[in-house]
Protein backbone atom coordinates (compact mmCIF):
# COMPACT_ATOMS: atom_id res chain seq x y z
CA UNK A 1 0.00 0.00 0.00
CA UNK A 2 1.61 3.33 -0.96
CA UNK A 3 2.38 5.32 2.04
CA UNK A 4 0.26 8.27 0.79
CA UNK A 5 -2.68 6.27 0.47
CA UNK A 6 -5.09 6.45 3.57
CA UNK A 7 -7.97 3.36 3.98
CA UNK A 8 -10.63 3.25 6.06
CA UNK A 9 -13.40 0.59 6.81
CA UNK A 10 -17.25 1.09 5.69
CA UNK A 11 -19.68 -1.64 6.93
CA UNK A 12 -22.13 -3.68 4.29
CA UNK A 13 -24.50 -5.99 5.54
CA UNK A 14 -25.88 -9.12 4.53
CA UNK A 15 -27.08 -12.02 6.01
CA UNK A 16 -26.05 -16.13 5.09
CA UNK A 17 -27.66 -19.37 6.69
CA UNK A 18 -25.84 -21.18 9.28
CA UNK A 19 -23.12 -23.57 8.16
CA UNK A 20 -19.92 -25.03 9.25
CA UNK A 21 -16.58 -22.27 8.56
CA UNK A 22 -13.60 -23.46 7.78
CA UNK A 23 -10.75 -21.42 6.16
CA UNK A 24 -6.62 -21.41 5.99
CA UNK A 25 -5.18 -19.69 8.83
CA UNK A 26 -5.35 -18.57 12.69
CA UNK A 27 -3.25 -15.32 11.88
CA UNK A 28 -6.18 -12.88 13.71
CA UNK A 29 -8.31 -12.69 16.33
CA UNK A 30 -7.29 -15.51 18.81
CA UNK A 31 -3.84 -17.09 19.16
CA UNK A 32 -3.12 -20.81 18.09
CA UNK A 33 -3.57 -21.79 21.68
CA UNK A 34 -7.44 -20.71 21.70
CA UNK A 35 -6.81 -17.54 23.45
CA UNK A 36 -8.00 -14.12 22.10
CA UNK A 37 -5.35 -11.85 20.68
CA UNK A 38 -4.60 -7.81 21.47
CA UNK A 39 -6.73 -7.19 18.50
CA UNK A 40 -9.70 -8.46 19.90
CA UNK A 41 -11.11 -6.61 22.78
CA UNK A 42 -14.49 -7.09 24.48
CA UNK A 43 -16.22 -4.16 25.20
CA UNK A 44 -19.67 -5.44 27.50
CA UNK A 45 -22.48 -2.70 27.36
CA UNK A 46 -24.91 -2.80 30.11
CA UNK A 47 -23.11 -4.53 32.91
CA UNK A 48 -20.94 -2.58 35.31
CA UNK A 49 -17.19 -3.51 35.39
CA UNK A 50 -15.54 -6.61 37.49
CA UNK A 51 -19.75 -7.62 37.65
CA UNK A 52 -19.16 -11.85 37.47
CA UNK A 53 -21.06 -13.77 35.25
CA UNK A 54 -23.79 -16.40 36.77
CA UNK A 55 -22.20 -19.63 34.46
CA UNK A 56 -18.56 -19.05 35.59
CA UNK A 57 -18.09 -20.39 39.17
CA UNK A 58 -14.75 -21.04 41.32
CA UNK A 59 -15.06 -24.07 43.28
CA UNK A 60 -13.73 -25.11 46.45
CA UNK A 61 -10.46 -26.78 46.36
CA UNK A 62 -10.26 -30.60 46.89
CA UNK A 63 -7.01 -32.42 46.64
CA UNK A 64 -8.66 -36.38 47.05
CA UNK A 65 -7.26 -38.80 45.07
CA UNK A 66 -4.10 -36.45 44.10
CA UNK A 67 -6.31 -33.94 41.95
CA UNK A 68 -7.07 -30.97 42.40
CA UNK A 69 -10.41 -28.92 41.07
CA UNK A 70 -9.44 -25.30 40.38
CA UNK A 71 -12.51 -23.38 38.56
CA UNK A 72 -15.72 -25.06 36.83
CA UNK A 73 -17.88 -23.73 34.30
CA UNK A 74 -21.42 -24.30 33.26
CA UNK A 75 -22.45 -22.83 29.44
CA UNK A 76 -25.44 -24.01 27.36
CA UNK A 77 -22.62 -24.21 24.09
CA UNK A 78 -19.37 -24.28 23.47
CA UNK A 79 -17.25 -22.92 20.71
CA UNK A 80 -14.62 -24.95 19.25
CA UNK A 81 -12.26 -25.95 16.42
CA UNK A 82 -13.24 -29.02 14.23
CA UNK A 83 -10.31 -28.58 11.61
CA UNK A 84 -7.10 -26.81 12.61
CA UNK A 85 -8.67 -23.38 10.68
CA UNK A 86 -12.82 -23.70 11.16
CA UNK A 87 -15.22 -24.00 14.29
CA UNK A 88 -18.63 -24.50 14.80
CA UNK A 89 -20.88 -24.53 17.94
CA UNK A 90 -21.82 -26.85 19.96
CA UNK A 91 -24.74 -27.55 21.80
CA UNK A 92 -28.47 -27.85 21.70
CA UNK A 93 -31.71 -26.60 23.37
CA UNK A 94 -31.78 -29.52 26.04
CA UNK A 95 -28.73 -29.91 26.89
CA UNK A 96 -25.55 -28.12 28.35
CA UNK A 97 -21.85 -28.32 29.13
CA UNK A 98 -19.92 -27.78 32.58
CA UNK A 99 -16.22 -27.30 32.27
CA UNK A 100 -14.30 -28.84 34.76
CA UNK A 101 -10.22 -27.24 35.55
CA UNK A 102 -8.30 -29.65 37.19
CA UNK A 103 -4.36 -30.39 37.82
CA UNK A 104 -2.62 -33.57 39.13
CA UNK A 105 0.73 -34.90 39.52
CA UNK A 106 2.47 -36.26 36.44
CA UNK A 107 1.29 -39.32 36.79
CA UNK A 108 -2.25 -38.18 37.91
CA UNK A 109 -5.70 -39.87 37.24
CA UNK A 110 -5.68 -40.79 32.92
CA UNK A 111 -8.16 -38.58 31.14
CA UNK A 112 -11.02 -41.31 30.41
CA UNK A 113 -11.38 -42.36 34.33
CA UNK A 114 -13.02 -38.87 34.96
CA UNK A 115 -17.06 -38.79 34.91
CA UNK A 116 -19.72 -36.87 36.38
CA UNK A 117 -22.28 -38.32 38.19
CA UNK A 118 -25.28 -37.76 40.34
CA UNK A 119 -27.13 -40.14 41.91
CA UNK A 120 -29.01 -41.17 38.30
CA UNK A 121 -26.62 -40.95 35.64
CA UNK A 122 -22.92 -41.24 34.79
CA UNK A 123 -21.59 -38.57 32.62
CA UNK A 124 -18.44 -39.28 30.34
CA UNK A 125 -15.82 -36.59 30.25
CA UNK A 126 -14.04 -35.33 26.72
CA UNK A 127 -10.67 -33.67 25.74
CA UNK A 128 -11.81 -32.70 22.65
CA UNK A 129 -15.36 -31.42 22.23
CA UNK A 130 -14.48 -30.34 18.39
CA UNK A 131 -12.89 -33.76 17.83
CA UNK A 132 -9.80 -31.73 16.69
CA UNK A 133 -7.62 -29.86 18.57
CA UNK A 134 -8.51 -30.36 22.43
CA UNK A 135 -7.71 -26.43 22.89
CA UNK A 136 -10.94 -24.90 24.25
CA UNK A 137 -11.32 -20.80 24.08
CA UNK A 138 -11.34 -19.30 27.24
CA UNK A 139 -9.57 -23.03 28.80
CA UNK A 140 -6.56 -23.56 27.16
CA UNK A 141 -5.12 -27.15 26.57
CA UNK A 142 -7.18 -30.18 27.65
CA UNK A 143 -6.11 -32.33 30.44
CA UNK A 144 -3.43 -34.74 29.79
CA UNK A 145 -2.23 -32.79 26.67
CA UNK A 146 0.13 -30.68 28.45
CA UNK A 147 3.87 -30.80 27.82
CA UNK A 148 4.72 -30.37 31.21
CA UNK A 149 2.65 -31.91 34.23
CA UNK A 150 -0.93 -32.56 33.70
CA UNK A 151 -2.98 -30.27 34.13
CA UNK A 152 -6.41 -28.68 31.97
CA UNK A 153 -10.28 -28.83 31.27
CA UNK A 154 -12.19 -32.10 30.94
CA UNK A 155 -16.05 -31.18 29.41
CA UNK A 156 -18.97 -33.64 30.36
CA UNK A 157 -22.93 -33.05 28.23
CA UNK A 158 -25.55 -32.78 30.52
CA UNK A 159 -29.09 -32.51 30.06
CA UNK A 160 -30.57 -29.18 30.20
CA UNK A 161 -32.02 -28.57 32.82
CA UNK A 162 -30.73 -30.96 35.03
CA UNK A 163 -32.96 -33.24 37.38
CA UNK A 164 -30.92 -34.04 40.41
CA UNK A 165 -29.87 -32.37 42.82
CA UNK A 166 -26.26 -33.15 43.57
CA UNK A 167 -23.32 -34.03 41.33
CA UNK A 168 -19.70 -34.71 41.15
CA UNK A 169 -16.76 -35.23 39.15
CA UNK A 170 -15.22 -38.65 40.16
CA UNK A 171 -11.87 -40.61 38.97
CA UNK A 172 -9.84 -43.17 40.59
CA UNK A 173 -8.97 -42.64 44.38
CA UNK A 174 -11.44 -39.58 44.65
CA UNK A 175 -14.53 -36.80 44.24
CA UNK A 176 -15.70 -33.60 43.93
CA UNK A 177 -18.47 -32.39 44.85
CA UNK A 178 -19.66 -29.63 43.04
CA UNK A 179 -21.60 -26.64 45.34
CA UNK A 180 -25.58 -25.71 45.75
CA UNK A 181 -25.17 -22.32 43.43
CA UNK A 182 -23.44 -24.65 40.35
CA UNK A 183 -25.69 -27.00 40.80
CA UNK A 184 -28.66 -24.92 40.80
CA UNK A 185 -27.20 -23.38 37.30
CA UNK A 186 -27.37 -27.08 36.28
CA UNK A 187 -31.00 -26.93 37.11
CA UNK A 188 -31.97 -23.59 35.11
CA UNK A 189 -34.47 -24.05 32.39
CA UNK A 190 -32.95 -22.96 29.13
CA UNK A 191 -33.04 -19.87 27.50
CA UNK A 192 -34.62 -18.12 24.20
CA UNK A 193 -32.55 -15.73 22.27
CA UNK A 194 -32.89 -12.70 19.85
CA UNK A 195 -29.70 -11.66 18.07
CA UNK A 196 -28.65 -9.16 15.94
CA UNK A 197 -25.25 -8.12 14.48
CA UNK A 198 -23.90 -4.56 13.65
CA UNK A 199 -20.28 -3.95 12.16
CA UNK A 200 -19.24 -0.33 12.24
CA UNK A 201 -16.19 1.77 11.05
CA UNK A 202 -13.58 3.17 13.71
CA UNK A 203 -13.16 6.93 13.01
CA UNK A 204 -9.56 8.15 12.53
CA UNK A 205 -8.24 4.77 12.78
CA UNK A 206 -7.09 2.81 9.88
CA UNK A 207 -8.18 -0.81 9.41
CA UNK A 208 -10.15 -1.06 11.88
CA UNK A 209 -13.90 -1.75 12.72
CA UNK A 210 -16.18 -2.63 15.90
CA UNK A 211 -18.62 -5.79 15.50
CA UNK A 212 -21.24 -5.71 17.90
CA UNK A 213 -23.87 -8.23 19.55
CA UNK A 214 -26.78 -7.33 21.02
CA UNK A 215 -29.21 -10.32 21.99
CA UNK A 216 -32.47 -9.86 23.93
CA UNK A 217 -33.68 -13.40 26.21
CA UNK A 218 -37.05 -13.48 25.62
CA UNK A 219 -37.64 -16.04 28.62
CA UNK A 220 -38.53 -15.93 32.17
CA UNK A 221 -35.09 -17.31 33.34
CA UNK A 222 -31.65 -16.12 32.75
CA UNK A 223 -29.05 -16.98 30.29
CA UNK A 224 -25.79 -17.54 28.55
CA UNK A 225 -25.72 -16.37 25.03
CA UNK A 226 -22.56 -18.48 23.55
CA UNK A 227 -21.44 -17.60 19.90
CA UNK A 228 -17.79 -16.94 17.34
CA UNK A 229 -17.23 -14.40 15.39
CA UNK A 230 -15.35 -15.63 11.78
CA UNK A 231 -13.60 -13.88 9.30
CA UNK A 232 -15.24 -15.63 6.27
CA UNK A 233 -13.62 -14.37 3.17
CA UNK A 234 -11.41 -13.69 1.00
CA UNK A 235 -9.23 -14.85 3.73
CA UNK A 236 -10.52 -16.97 6.24
CA UNK A 237 -8.95 -17.10 9.78
CA UNK A 238 -10.38 -18.09 13.00
CA UNK A 239 -11.83 -14.85 14.99
CA UNK A 240 -13.13 -14.05 18.80
CA UNK A 241 -15.66 -16.19 20.90
CA UNK A 242 -18.20 -15.04 23.25
CA UNK A 243 -20.16 -15.64 26.38
CA UNK A 244 -22.41 -13.14 28.32
CA UNK A 245 -25.41 -13.52 30.57
CA UNK A 246 -28.42 -11.49 29.41
CA UNK A 247 -30.98 -11.13 32.09
CA UNK A 248 -34.61 -12.47 31.88
CA UNK A 249 -36.77 -10.28 29.39
CA UNK A 250 -33.53 -7.96 29.27
CA UNK A 251 -30.98 -6.99 26.48
CA UNK A 252 -27.21 -7.18 26.48
CA UNK A 253 -25.00 -6.16 24.23
CA UNK A 254 -21.35 -7.32 23.78
CA UNK A 255 -18.18 -5.67 21.17
CA UNK A 256 -15.06 -6.59 19.58
CA UNK A 257 -12.58 -4.45 18.51
CA UNK A 258 -10.97 -5.71 14.93
CA UNK A 259 -7.86 -4.61 13.41
CA UNK A 260 -7.24 -5.72 9.79
CA UNK A 261 -3.74 -7.28 8.96
CA UNK A 262 -1.68 -5.96 6.57
CA UNK A 263 -2.12 -9.00 4.22
CA UNK A 264 -5.42 -7.51 3.38
CA UNK A 265 -4.13 -3.95 2.03
CA UNK A 266 -2.87 -5.25 -1.81
CA UNK A 267 -5.19 -8.33 -2.23
CA UNK A 268 -8.47 -7.97 -0.66
CA UNK A 269 -11.36 -4.80 -1.51
CA UNK A 270 -13.16 -6.00 1.61
CA UNK A 271 -13.57 -9.17 4.48
CA UNK A 272 -16.40 -10.39 6.02
CA UNK A 273 -17.29 -10.94 9.30
CA UNK A 274 -19.18 -13.75 10.28
CA UNK A 275 -21.08 -14.63 13.71
CA UNK A 276 -22.68 -17.78 14.79
CA UNK A 277 -24.86 -18.85 16.67
CA UNK A 278 -26.69 -21.95 17.76
CA UNK A 279 -29.49 -20.29 17.08
CA UNK A 280 -28.34 -18.52 13.58
CA UNK A 281 -25.86 -16.92 11.23
CA UNK A 282 -25.44 -13.70 10.39
CA UNK A 283 -22.77 -12.27 8.02
CA UNK A 284 -21.43 -7.73 7.90
CA UNK A 285 -19.11 -7.71 4.98
CA UNK A 286 -16.24 -4.71 5.85
CA UNK A 287 -15.21 -3.51 2.79
CA UNK A 288 -11.80 -0.95 2.11
CA UNK A 289 -12.43 2.62 0.72
CA UNK A 290 -10.58 5.67 -0.09
CA UNK A 291 -10.02 8.22 2.48
CA UNK A 292 -9.74 11.58 2.33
Amino acid sequence: MRPTRRRVLRSLGATAAGVALSGCSFRTGENGDGTPTRTDTETPTGTPPGTATATETRTPTDESGAAVVYDTTVRPELVDTNTPDSYRVYGSRDTQWIVVEIVTEENGPAPDTFTVETPTATYETTTDVGGWSGILAGFGRAYGRGRIGRAGWLAARLPKPLDDERVALSWDGGRHEFDENLVRKLRRPPATFEASYRVSRVEAVEQAAVSTVTVRNTADVPGTFVAGIHYAGPLVMVGPRIAFQVPPDGTESTSRLHTIDDVFEDDYESVSLRLRWRGGDARREVEFVEGE
